[in-house]
């Protein structure tokens, strides 16, 4: 059935804009459960405002008696509404806790005044907005969850706004905020450990060292340099000990076999290899070329 809706997608929309001012760009960056989920909010906003579908295998079509939505008192309070909920999101996005929790029974309260179907397609914009952060968070949403806070007032799972409120705190918004602690502990780690490889370069640090200084397990570690950096421990150690060559080269006199005992290599011909690999040049020549910067 959904796969016969996305084939009419575009005047799919375009009828829900006609009826609630509302546009859903159907499939637009989409693919597999998520292009189903949208289409299915767009199928049931639609619905609840009245309209009647008429489906087949091969075509959507769409019939209604009723006249766009009236401009009421309600329709203020549902743009107070998206004000609100555009300030919420702005929170998640943020990874702000206190944010969040400041807004999300102010947005609620704002639920009360609008009408059932108001009320619906609000959810169903939130919704479709915390799944879009949740992309970029990599997390993977409970859908089943999320089926429940869709059936709101339909079902006993979900049947107040006291529960719709424990719903949107617990089930989609947690999970977001957990993400966002959990990247801005490691942004910390990361920040102190290569202040550590600063401070300390010229004591060939391996991973296992800066693991135990650190108290993570050294795997870990291997891991948190790739995801932040993408390369391991090893090469970000050896491409920061090049740079400070490179300065130690043009800003003093210090000879080239002093540079590689200072930096922990074996030999004077293994740093010139090392070197030569991430400049393209030898010391020699590096400082040569850069002289002029003395």
């Amino acid at each position: 059935l959904l796969q016969n809706i996305l084939l009419s997608g575009q005047a799919l929309a375009e009828k829900v804009r006609s009826y609630l001012w509302l546009f859903y760009a159907l499939g637009e960056g989409l693919s597999g459960r998520w292009l189903y989920l949208v289409a299915f909010l767009a199928v049931t906003a639609a619905v609840s405002a009245g309209a009647v579908w008429l489906l087949s295998k091969t075509f959507v079509r769409i019939t209604t008696a009723r006249k766009p939505v009236a401009r009421t008192k309600y329709r203020s309070e549902n743009i107070r509404c998206t004000s609100l909920r555009m300030a919420l999101l702005k929170g998640l996005e943020e990874g702000s806790r206190e944010q969040c929790e400041k807004k999300l029974p102010v947005y609620m309260e704002k639920f009360k005044g609008l009408k059932y179907y108001q009320v619906k397609m609000e959810l169903y914009a939130l919704v479709t907005e915390i799944l879009n952060i949740d992309v970029s968070y990599g997390i993977s949403p409970d859908y089943e969850k999320i089926s429940d806070l869709m059936d709101f007032g339909l079902n006993h799972k979900v049947e107040s706004f006291e529960a719709l409120e424990q719903c949107l705190r617990e089930d989609l918004m947690e999970p977001l905020l957990a993400a966002a602690d959990s990247q801005m502990k490691q942004q910390n780690i990361i920040y102190k450990i290569v202040e550590y490889l600063n401070e300390n370069i010229d004591k060939d640090v391996s991973l296992e060292q800066c693991a135990r200084e650190f108290n993570y397990n050294a795997n870990y570690l291997s891991r948190l340099f790739k995801q932040k950096f993408g390369k391991t421990y090893t090469e970000y150690v050896v491409e920061l000990k090049v740079e400070k060559c490179k300065e130690l080269l043009v800003r003093t006199d210090i000879s080239v076999n002093d540079l590689a005992s200072r930096f922990g290599y074996s030999s004077p011909q293994n740093f010139i290899r090392v070197f030569k690999k991430y400049t393209l040049m030898t010391p020699g020549q590096y400082r040569k070329q850069h002289a002029d910067e003395k």
